[in-house]
């Protein structure tokens, strides 16, 4: 590990008015985050502040720092993190059921070797497809089967298809509705909904014996980001943050956390160490299409509820992607509304047999999802943004847009549907007026909204856009030849960091 000089003292420093230690400590060369962070939690941390803040702007700090006075974060350099070990590979294999199975990431290797390792609350940033869900499938099944996983899921309807996934991975699992203590003690996993894992007085209590007993492996918070988000018309989400008084080890999974909204989730959560894994999540197997509505076909003010000409005019501009479904009966799209009226209306009209929003009924949108999943009756699926966040569909090849996601989180989410096993997908966007910018009165989930705002207003590059905000990085797009003259196809470039 690479070296500071050491404070000149004897021993603690009590005295108030004695210069803190914390001055003393110039960095001799680049220090990595990692020790800086150990200096935090063993010195004073509001001495040290003002000397990391000026460590950092002289660049002799590498690695992500938040400067607050209420928060002391740990925040760990995912490249400082040795890869999994052959034990940790071997029980992959046994999980998969392949002696060929491997990591998507070495991200997803080192977060499943932390939660094997540590107990400290960790947050693991991955993209869409990234195997998010591997992190706490894999320790409940190969070394806390004896003990329960508590997983929640920020929306009900997201539970049965959590539920799907983990069935056919052999895991026992169960969801918590009505059942009786017994069955869901003997469960290694036990997903449950973010509103009734926050009011439900039972579960609480449950939860607290699980925890004396010691038989509580750990606690996931999926989708972490809804906390950000979504606070504004579901404050019951707050109430998450009681999660940090449980005393047990905590794993929060996101594809969308983007770098300046770290401090915000730890003080939301009340944490105030968290480590952090992170992949790049901008997906540069996703091709983005933008396509602004004809004049005579435009709303006459931003964001009214899209007419019956506009509506017409999306369905023959992504009568492309339609085909593509018509001549192979394995791929699927996915459709956002922008509002419950227009996905009904979308719906009605390409004859999908309902829209998945909030308002349908839950065991009409679990049908919903398993008559899109197997494509006997649909392989294609209309909805509102209640389809973005952990959706789950292998085959879907593209992803189009009524009209513009409110922000990049949005776009990330709902684009993240398509390319589940890897492969090169679309996401076609369609407007009429850009979308608004920031309003200060709507409260804190607003990351992203500017840059969307300037994405349509100013044609900037999606991919640039998305990845300036998901991963403070750059990725620029260069056209490639469209299929149609009015379609722009984009691929990425790289440029480092």
């Amino acid at each position: 590990m690479l070296g500071m000089r050491k404070p000149q003292t004897d021993g603690q420093v009590n005295n108030a008015n004695a210069p803190s230690p914390a001055r003393n400590l110039v960095p001799t060369q680049d220090v990595d985050i990692g020790y800086i962070a150990q200096i935090c939690h063993a010195l004073n941390f509001a001495e040290t502040r003002a000397w990391l803040v000026d460590a950092v702007a002289e660049g002799f700090v590498r690695g992500e720092y938040q400067a607050d006075p209420d928060v002391r974060p740990r925040l760990s350099d995912a490249n400082t993190w040795m890869p999994a070990d052959m034990n940790t590979l071997a029980a992959l294999r046994a999980f998969m059921g392949s002696p060929n199975a491997f990591w998507k990431s070495s991200q997803q290797a080192r977060a499943v070797q932390f939660v094997r390792n540590h107990d400290d609350p960790l947050l693991v940033v991955l993209p869409t497809g990234g195997g998010k869900s591997l992190v706490y499938a894999l320790p409940a099944s190969a070394w806390d089967s004896e003990r329960v996983t508590v997983v929640i899921i920020p929306f009900v309807a997201l539970l049965h298809d959590a539920n799907h996934h983990l069935a056919r991975s052999g895991i026992s699992t169960c969801v918590w509705q009505t059942l009786d203590q017994d069955t869901v003690t003997h469960s290694s996993i036990v997903l449950i909904s973010a509103d009734v894992a926050m009011t439900s007085h039972k579960f609480k209590i449950w939860l607290k014996v699980l925890r004396c007993k010691g038989l509580l492996a750990r606690v996931t918070l999926d989708e972490a980001h809804i906390i950000i988000t979504s606070i504004t018309y579901r404050p019951i989400l707050l109430l998450l943050g009681n999660l940090a008084t449980l005393g047990v080890p905590l794993l929060f999974l996101t594809a969308t956390m983007p770098p300046r909204a770290v401090q915000t989730f730890q003080q939301l959560m009340q944490i105030p160490f968290l480590s952090i894994i992170r992949a790049p999540t901008h997906r540069h197997d996703i091709n983005y299409v933008i396509q602004r509505a004809p004049a005579d076909k435009r709303a006459s003010h931003p964001f009214f509820q899209p007419g019956q000409e506009y509506i017409t005019s999306f369905i023959e501009e992504i009568r492309p992607l339609l085909n593509q479904l018509m001549a192979d009966p394995t791929k699927r799209g996915i459709i956002f509304c922008p509002t419950r009226q227009s996905a009904n209306q979308l719906a009605q009209l390409l004859k999908t047999g309902g829209a998945y929003t909030g308002a349908t009924a839950l065991a009409d949108r679990v049908d919903l999802l398993e008559n899109f999943r197997d494509g006997m009756l649909t392989q294609l699926l209309v909805g509102t943004t209640a389809l973005s966040c952990g959706v789950s569909v292998l085959g879907v090849i593209w992803t189009a847009h009524l009209s513009p996601p409110r922000s990049v989180l949005d776009a990330a989410q709902d684009t993240g549907r398509s390319g589940r096993a890897g492969e090169t997908t679309t996401s076609f966007m369609y407007f009429d007026h850009p979308p608004p910018p920031h309003d200060s009165t709507q409260g804190m989930d607003l990351v992203g909204v500017d840059e969307m705002h300037a994405l349509f207003k100013h044609s900037r590059c999606a991919r640039m856009v998305l990845s300036s905000v998901l991963d403070d990085q750059l990725a620029t797009c260069s056209s490639n030849v469209s299929v149609t003259s009015r379609f722009t196809w984009h691929s990425i470039v790289y440029i480092a960091p």
